[in-house]
């Protein structure tokens, strides 16, 4: 079903807004939504980056440490389709409500007792709470939203999380030298209560269950939508994305150390790829103003495809951090737009298990793929991992393009706008 059409049939597509999309006032429910994301996500990102630090100084050997974090995030992210078919059939504001209340208690944890096992408890609770409210969010997001709309609305709720994985380190930081741990922990948990009391006096309003979910919807195995090639392709796509994210962010510093540049310098290198990313989505509505979702996923795989080949090739900072902003562009708007792809090629009764199933597969890549670079790197060298990236993303802009051509001639949408 493209978006736009006058219903929404059980099993279609998701293009059905849950209800008129807000105008005007700064206090509409995306605008709302996006700070309770905000809050949530500086919640998570400060409770790791405290806890990091804390067992560090315990002391905590290295491997015990990313123990505690890594915790946080692939674990949680198994159950990720559960919370997801959840989400469908009882709609997302419960599950939000719960998720912030854990996010609190876990937050909160290391301000009454810094033992380790609290310390992993706070770090799995933490983990485990934020997924749950990033997948409720995500899908809320969409479902205000339809077809000419969702690609907006995710690059603004993306450059919201970029706000804060920028924002949040900074402040703990100086939060920790000038307060201490424990007062660091609490006042942390003192955020999520915000958005927490927002969302149970419904000040932000959270539409309930599509309808075809609450009455039950189908019980196929998550795996089983795959089957539909669209999704399988953007499924495909987002691994390559989120991969290609986190070895950039892996291997520029390995890069820059081989070329012996200070650590300013390296952190000017991937800085400028988080800026390029930042910048493209505070500008996302030009662009969704005059392509499709699919023509910019095309465009932006091939614009970081490209400079994924560059990169290796370079070795002058100021050349280096134009590709570098460039990529990040790419990559940027890439994200946002596959997942507004994926919400809008999702049957309407099970965004939110595609959604668990995007965050699956997203963490479980985001844990191998850099690992694997990192191999591939020590064996071979730092190019040939930067050329691969670059062409499984070229390959990927290339097949969606012929693939949405196809699907234009035929009158047809290939999944997203047409």
């Amino acid at each position: 079903m493209c978006s736009g059409d006058a219903a929404t049939v059980p099993g279609g597509h998701a293009d059905r807004p849950a209800r008129p999309q807000p105008h005007g006032s700064l206090l509409n429910p995306l605008h709302l939504l996006y700070l309770a994301c905000f809050l949530s996500q500086s919640v998570f990102l400060s409770a790791q980056f405290a806890l990091l630090l804390y067992a560090l100084q315990l002391p905590l050997s290295p491997t015990m440490a990313g123990l505690l974090i890594s915790l946080g995030g692939l674990g949680p992210a198994l159950i990720a389709v559960n919370i997801g078919k959840f989400i469908d059939r009882r709609g997302a504001r419960s599950p939000m409500l719960v998720a912030l209340a854990a996010q609190l208690a876990g937050a909160a944890l290391p301000a009454l007792s810094q033992s380790l096992p609290v310390l992993f408890l706070s770090s799995f609770i933490s983990g485990t709470a934020f997924i749950v409210f990033r997948i409720a969010s995500q899908q809320t997001v969409g479902r205000l939203g339809d077809g000419s709309t969702r690609a907006k609305h995710f690059g603004h709720l993306g450059l919201v999380y970029s706000v804060a994985t920028v924002a949040v380190p900074l402040a703990a930081g100086y939060a920790i030298d000038h307060a201490g741990f424990a007062a660091t922990f609490l006042g942390n948990a003192l955020l999520a209560l915000l958005p927490l009391v927002a969302i149970a006096s419904s000040i932000i309003a959270i539409p309930g269950p599509a309808a075809s979910a609450a009455s039950g919807g189908r019980g196929n195995s998550a795996f089983a939508l795959l089957r539909d090639p669209a999704l399988r392709r953007l499924m495909v796509a987002t691994v390559i994305i989120n991969g290609a994210w986190d070895v950039f962010m892996f291997l520029a510093p390995v890069y820059g150390s081989q070329l012996q540049w200070p650590a300013s310098r390296i952190g000017t290198l991937t800085g400028s790829f988080a800026a390029g990313a930042m910048f493209v989505r505070a500008i996302v509505s030009l662009l969704t103003a005059r392509f499709t979702s699919w023509q910019i996923l095309v465009m932006a795989l091939a614009l970081a495809g490209a400079c994924f080949a560059l990169m290796p090739a370079f070795v002058t900072l100021p050349l280096l951090l134009a590709i570098a902003f460039l990529g990040g562009m790419g990559m940027g708007v890439a994200l946002p737009v596959t997942m507004a792809l994926i919400f809008e090629t999702a049957p309407v009764d099970r965004a939110g298990e595609v959604i668990g199933l995007r965050t699956l597969i997203n963490n479980v890549s985001q844990a191998s793929i850099p690992l694997l670079a990192g191999a591939v790197g020590a064996l071979i060298g730092l190019a040939p991992v930067f050329w691969g990236l670059a062409t499984a993303m070229l390959g990927m802009s290339w097949s969606s393009r012929a693939y949405w051509r196809s699907h234009r001639r035929k009158g047809q949408s290939p999944g997203g706008t047409p």
